[in-house]
């Protein structure tokens, strides 16, 4: 029951900023989608592939990775000795590394998220489309701040987390055909992925991200500070975030968000 797109496997990655453990604050960056490059379902045909019979047999005497081995013919250097080079592995994990192991074309590997809304469009039409994106929107909401409420004790109880730590994460969201949202993994050191030329909407995308990540953390540590119950104001520098849970501010900010410890009913 897995959502495609195009019969390519593929997932959301999404940001989650927690600027302040105790009280909790929870904001949520939508992020990027991240693609496989290989059809799914079908046979493994080399021939067919991006990466076609020849060259995948000519890559596979290249020597290890090392920083001195160069590109070559569009692909990442070296291929054939690392579990990325392998096609089936890489039809199936959408993590960006296994794409550039067969092909240098970002826009194979990675999209913004307005390629998701435009291909529920193209599948079902505009109405119809648009209705399915914004339900994914709802969705992927939800599930990101369960997963949190279910993790957040691990927070609070770490040594390094003090009164000033916060919390930066990135997870993998994946989504049936009725575009209900699942966590695949939470990573709470992600990648930004610096070493390929990336296009200008992911590296401005990336940018903003971590200057605003910044300016949130230490806007409420500022709060904090002032002791005077400034902590229930909701962060000014939030232009690209959305505050999906403040404790102190009646718990969701959002419209059909979960309470703690509520179950979602995906009927």
């Amino acid at each position: 029951d897995l959502y495609t797109i195009r019969n390519k496997k593929f997932d959301n990655r999404i940001f989650i900023l927690v600027p302040t453990i105790k009280p909790l604050l929870v904001l949520f960056r939508e992020g990027h989608l991240r693609l496989s490059i290989f059809n799914h379902t079908e046979g493994f045909l080399q021939d067919t592939l991006e990466l076609n019979s020849t060259r995948y047999q000519d890559a596979k005497a290249w020597p290890p990775h090392n920083t001195t081995t160069p590109r070559r013919s569009g692909l990442v250097a070296p291929v054939g000795t690392r579990p990325e080079d392998d096609p089936d592995l890489a039809r199936h994990i959408t993590n960006p590394r296994f794409g550039f192991a067969h092909t240098n074309d970002t826009s194979k590997v990675m999209q913004p998220m307005t390629f998701l809304r435009d291909e529920l469009i193209r599948e079902h039409g505009q109405k119809k489309g648009v209705d399915l994106f914004e339900y994914s929107q709802l969705s992927v909401r939800r599930a990101a701040l369960l997963a949190v409420h279910a993790v957040k004790n691990r927070f609070a109880h770490r040594q390094y987390h003090t009164r000033w730590g916060f919390v930066f994460m990135a997870m993998d969201v994946a989504y049936d055909k009725h575009l209900n949202a699942f966590i695949l993994d939470v990573n709470s050191g992600p990648s930004f992925y610096h070493d390929h030329p990336f296009p200008e909407w992911f590296r401005l995308e990336r940018s903003a991200l971590i200057r605003e990540t910044l300016d949130l953390v230490q806007e409420m540590a500022f709060y904090k500070v002032a002791q005077n119950n400034s902590t229930q104001r909701l962060p000014e520098n939030a232009k690209l975030w959305q505050v999906l849970y403040h404790e102190l501010a009646g718990g969701p900010q959002v419209p059909g968000m979960p309470l703690e410890g509520e179950c979602v009913n995906l009927s």
